[in-house]
């Protein structure tokens, strides 16, 4: 039961900490200077993207391979976790080199992408507190 309480622990601690990262990312985005560019992208590999993958992993063991899918909130934060981890790596980091260029479609396309990974983020937050729609049914 302890090791249980210190992976909560530890999981809250970093899915805390990778939404503080996207806050701040958010906050570099629209300031839109160059020096804030290179500031997301360091931020990206340093802290977003290492934050997301520990939240993914200790989130996966806390739920158990078996209970990854017993229950629709768990599987929601995991699609979200996902998507917000897929955001940084894939879709953010590509403006941001276009944005630090100078290209404006580039930059509020930074901006957008920052706004989702946040909102994404404070989904599985909300539905980690709330657990909204209870347990599946199980087959038998």
């Amino acid at each position: 039961m302890r090791a249980r309480r210190l992976l909560v622990a530890v999981h809250v601690l970093v899915t805390v900490s990778w939404l503080g990262g996207a806050y701040a990312t958010l906050v570099l985005a629209v300031s839109a200077t160059s020096a804030s560019y290179a500031l997301i992208q360091l931020y990206d590999l340093a802290i977003v993207v290492p934050l997301g993958l520990a939240a993914l992993v200790s989130g996966v063991a806390l739920a158990g391979w078996a209970g990854l899918f017993a229950q629709p909130w768990v599987v929601a934060k995991l699609v979200l976790t996902v998507l917000a981890l897929a955001g940084s790596l894939l879709l953010r980091a590509g403006f941001v080199v276009d944005a630090a260029a100078g290209d404006a479609r580039a930059a509020s396309r930074v901006v957008t992408g920052s706004v989702v990974i946040l909102v994404a983020l404070v989904a599985t937050a909300l539905l980690g507190m709330y657990r909204p729609w209870g347990r599946r049914a199980s087959r038998r």
